[in-house]
Formats: C-alpha cells, sequence, structure tokens
C-alpha cells in the first residue's frame, strides 16, 4: 500500500510540478527555520553540559535562557511516571522535584523506561522553563499533581536533546533546504522525461 501511495505522490507531482515546486518551497522554509533555530542553539551551547545543583539550574532558568546541563541531584516522583507510544515510538515522562517540592520538573525519554531504570540516570538533557500550556495539559495527560500546587519554579528536561541533537538537526536542513528548493525544476525534467515516453 505504501508503495502504490509514492507512485500516485510521484505521478501527481510529475504532472504538476507548480505543485512539486510549492511542496518543495515548504520543505525548504521549515528545515530553513529549524536549521536556524538550531545553529543559534549551537552558538550558545556549551561544549559539554553544565553539572548544577538544581536550585542553580533555576536560578539560572530565570533569566530566560535554555540550559544543558547534568543535575547533581533530583528527587523522581514514580507515582508520576506516564507511557506513550510504542517501539521506536515510544515515550516515557517523569515528574521530579526538589526536597520541598518546591519544583515542578516533567523529564522526558525517548525510550519506554521503568522508575528504576531513570534512578539509574543522570538528570542531564537540555533544561528550559515549562510553559503554561504544558503544565495545563499534564493531568489530562495522566500526572497526578496533588502536592506540587505550591511549586514556584515548573521546568522540562528534555534528555535525549543536547548539543548532538541540535548538530543533527543543522545537518538535515543542510541537505533538505537545497532539495526542496530544487524540487521543481527536478519535477519539469521528470515531466519532460515522461513526456517523451508517451507516459504523460
Amino acid at each position: 500500500m505504501q508503495t502504490g501511495l509514492t507512485h500516485a505522490v510521484i505521478e501527481i507531482l510529475t504532472r504538476f510540478p507548480k505543485l512539486g515546486g510549492l511542496f518543495g518551497l515548504l520543505v525548504a522554509v521549515a528545515f530553513g527555520f529549524l536549521g536556524i533555530v538550531h545553529w543559534n542553539e549551537l552558538q550558545n551551547m556549551p561544549a559539554s553540559p553544565e553539572r548544577l545543583a538544581l536550585s542553580e539550574a533555576v536560578d539560572r532558568l530565570r533569566a530566560g535562557t535554555d540550559l544543558w546541563v547534568e543535575i547533581e541531584w533530583v528527587a523522581w516522583d514514580c507515582d508520576n511516571l506516564v507511557h506513550t507510544g510504542s517501539g521506536s515510538d515510544a515515550d516515557t515522562e517523569i515528574v521530579f522535584t526538589d526536597e520541598t517540592r518546591s519544583v515542578l520538573g516533567v523529564a522526558e525519554w525517548s525510550a519506554r523506561l521503568t522508575c528504576e531504570e531513570i534512578q539509574d540516570h543522570i538528570a542531564a538533557g537540555v533544561l528550559r522553563a515549562m510553559s503554561d500550556g504544558l503544565y495545563e495539559c499534564l493531568p489530562g495527560r495522566g500526572f497526578d499533581l496533588a502536592g506540587y500546587e505550591n511549586a514556584d519554579a515548573r521546568l522540562y528536561l528534555c534528555t535525549f536533546c543536547g548539543r548532538e541533537n541540535s548538530m543533527g538537526l543543522v545537518i538535515c536542513a543542510a541537505v533538505f533546504v537545497p532539495l526542496g528548493l530544487l524540487m521543481y525544476p527536478m519535477c519539469r525534467i521528470a515531466r519532460r522525461h515522461y513526456q517523451r515516453k508517451g507516459l504523460l
């Protein structure tokens, strides 16, 4: 079925090169934007993650800058662990906090992990302030926020984000931006080729 769908898309783009050009332009713009964002992140990112206490990280985040960090110690809330997806799309999210529960954090892994496995990991990755939208969605996604009502810092930790992740996205942008811009001429060449063969 996927092969048939691929052939149908190729045929449509070949018959209508301008449509292919528009699609390519959208791809180029999207990856160009991602490339610029992550290139800027790389310029501000240290060569290795900073090792900080959770309280230090909170103070630094109040300045408004995301941090690539290793947090020295956090308390993992094993009663607030949520799994989504399966297989290669599996994700694990878990709440973390400090000794006084003045911090409400959510850490995300791109794998299905148990709380015991998480406790063997250092809390490391890109740390940023949690958006109001994400906070409001947490109860609906299965998180119990009772006991965190007085938390004065809300954080999100992406454990699979960092320098390598940003560099990978910059490389993807460097590949897909020119490919997107070449989509229109490639569709025109393919159209002429099929017309000569009498297939269009």
